[in-house]
């Protein structure tokens, strides 16, 4: 009689862990996207003033505070009246949305995450906005040139509010994003930066920057 060969023994299903399985699929497993909860964040003034637009709680999306978001769209004042809204790194929608509020035409959002995308075009309907908000699914870095130098002389302000990050590893291509939105735009045009309080202004492109801090964050505006 031949000796039996030895079996390695196998977990139960409930105890293989994901590096498990990706051992055995050959795939990197993706870590689970960390999340707090939904919340609901209100429109702060306008037209929509205290309307809500759900948050998924996802903390790599970091809305803008409330209290920084007021502040800056008092900066903005009337200046935003009239004009095509550009939210670059979406999020929520809550800029995009904000600025319809306001008295901005129409405003494009643009954001690489699906479920963003979702929620904002869900937001925009039961707002009846969905005509003047056009919310765009992809690479911002791919998208936004295009679609901003296709509009040539058009008065418009423009968000960039990144995860921070991108300051240190996507300095460059911000830049070039920020001076496609100043080329060809109409005089009167503005443009929002958000970084966090550490952050160096003097890396941005040119231009004559105002800037403010609330406690961990920084804005930068410039007006074409």
């Amino acid at each position: 009689m031949s000796p039996k060969k030895k079996t390695k023994a196998r977990k139960p299903f409930r105890e293989r862990s994901f590096s498990d399985s990706a051992e055995h699929s050959g795939k990197a497993a993706k870590p689970p996207v960390k999340r707090i909860g939904k919340k609901m964040l209100r429109v702060i003034g306008g037209d929509f003033k205290r309307r809500s637009v759900v948050y998924s709680g996802d903390l790599q999306t970091r809305p803008m505070k409330d209290s920084v978001r007021e502040n800056m769209f008092n900066i903005l004042g009337k200046g935003i009246k009239g004009t095509v809204a550009w939210d670059l790194f979406a999020g929520t929608g809550i800029i995009a949305i904000e600025a319809i509020s306001r008295g901005a035409e129409q405003a494009i959002a643009i954001d690489i995450s699906r479920e963003c995308s979702r929620l904002i075009r869900t937001s925009a309907t039961k707002m009846g906005i969905e005509e003047k908000l056009d919310c765009l699914t992809g690479d911002t870095f791919r998208i936004a040139p295009t679609r901003l130098r296709f509009q040539k002389g058009e008065r418009r302000v423009v968000f960039c509010c990144p995860p921070y990050k991108f300051w240190e590893t996507k300095q460059e291509p911000l830049n070039e994003l920020l001076l496609a939105s100043m080329e060809d735009a109409a005089e009167g045009s503005l443009i929002v930066v958000e970084t966090d309080s550490k952050y160096d202004q003097a890396n941005l492109p040119e231009a004559d920057w105002d800037v403010r801090t609330y406690g961990n964050t920084r804005l930068a505006f410039a007006e074409i």
